[in-house]
């Protein structure tokens, strides 16, 4: 008998996460209002934001911080890691501190040492982590990805960042047009081209965290640099 193969645990663990990644974004975009409003008026009245994460939050903010500046805000996003070796002065800036768990090392680290709590603020998918327990914080829906590499959190992660957006004055109706109709895309073409590769470069302009995010999320599942 010829038996279906079997799909690993590990992609099935992301094909779950991937398969309510929309609705998760959806209800993190009007879940966090409130926050969001909160930290719109911050914005507007520094004029100035650091961003705040360690890698995939970090992707995402690279990602968003052209859209920021778009705003006429002086927008930069800074590992995390780098921020505790070698501090930009914060003071007068806003800053959006991002971690998925919430308890990644670098961030607790950094709190026991900066001392400032104005104009902090956090993203995050645990409420009760202790991020979500030292700032107030835009919370994602579903919790922490449980799946290796970041798939729904990156998506969720955008839209609490849309959120903020909108309270600045952006239009969100296309990105949540976007996330109410997901395309399934057909990408045998592009497995085609990959499988026999050695090294992968991406590249965007003006889309350059999102070229990072991909970089990231393609060398942690394929083991390819």
């Amino acid at each position: 008998m010829i038996g279906e193969k079997k799909r690993p645990a590990g992609l099935a663990a992301i094909d779950r996460e991937m398969a309510r990644q929309h609705e998760d974004a959806i209800a993190s975009f009007k879940n966090n209002t409130d926050i969001a409003g909160q930290v719109a008026a911050s914005i507007r009245r520094n004029g100035r934001l650091v961003l705040l994460g360690m890698g995939a939050s970090h992707a995402v903010a690279r990602t968003v911080e052209p859209l920021y500046r778009a705003r006429g805000i002086d927008a930069i996003a800074v590992p995390l890691s780098e921020q505790l070796g070698q501090p930009l002065p914060l003071t007068g800036r806003t800053v959006l501190v991002t971690s998925q768990s919430g308890e990644s090392a670098e961030v607790v680290r950094w709190f026991s040492e900066a001392g400032q709590r104005a104009d902090i603020f956090g993203l995050t998918l645990e409420a009760g982590s202790f991020l979500g327990r030292t700032i107030p914080c835009l919370v994602g829906a579903g919790g922490t990805e449980l799946a290796f590499a970041a798939t729904r959190s990156l998506t969720v992660t955008f839209a609490l960042h849309l959120a903020i957006l909108a309270a600045l004055g952006d239009d969100p109706a296309p990105a949540l047009a976007a996330l109410e109709t997901p395309e399934a895309i057909a990408i045998d073409a592009a497995l085609a081209a990959l499988s026999e590769v050695a090294t992968v470069v991406t590249s965007g302009r003006s889309l350059q965290g999102l070229a990072e995010a991909l970089a990231l999320g393609l060398t942690e599942l394929s083991r390819v640099p």
